[in-house]
């Protein structure tokens, strides 16, 4: 065998490797497209540069009312094709968001389906040719709740 052809080869065979990962890993990130999102309904005083929790492994997530008295200061939305099940790294993100906001906690208030757009993705290579087709389900579970802080005078 040519040198040139060898190299040549094995360039071919890494290319059809990297396409092939390059598609395994678009069609991954479609397929769990979750997100935390905290919307809040005012902006945030500045007298919550500090917040009662010591670390974010102490924010509470609740689905009813605590047992202090507290303020709601805004929206969590959790979005996920699970099945309406939340995954723990999410809740690990939820928790590092809240407490990054100075929030003590969240109230789950309410869970549904969504029906969002039919996606279909399609993936090709340098030729133009189609190498992958993937497609995206039409709902999405939806979880609703509300970020609250504890009133400082009764903490």
């Amino acid at each position: 065998m040519h040198p040139e052809t060898e190299n040549s080869s094995r360039f071919r065979f890494f290319l059809r490797i990297a396409k092939i990962l390059s598609v395994l890993i678009l069609l991954s990130t479609l397929f769990s497209c979750e997100s935390v999102e905290f919307i809040p309904e005012t902006v945030l005083r500045e007298e919550f540069g500090f917040s009662h929790k010591n670390s974010w492994n102490e924010i509470e997530i609740r689905n009813s009312s605590p047992p202090k008295p507290y303020r709601t200061y805004g929206k969590i939305i959790i979005r996920s094709f699970a099945n309406g099940r939340v995954p723990e790294y999410l809740v690990t993100e939820l928790k590092k968001e809240l407490y990054a906001n100075h929030m003590d906690g969240v109230i789950f208030t309410g869970r549904g389906i969504v029906n969002v757009p039919p996606t279909l993705v399609q993936s090709g290579n340098g030729d133009g040719n189609t190498v992958a087709v993937g497609y995206v389900n039409n709902e999405m579970g939806v979880i609703e709740g509300v970020a609250y802080r504890y009133k400082d005078n009764f903490r």
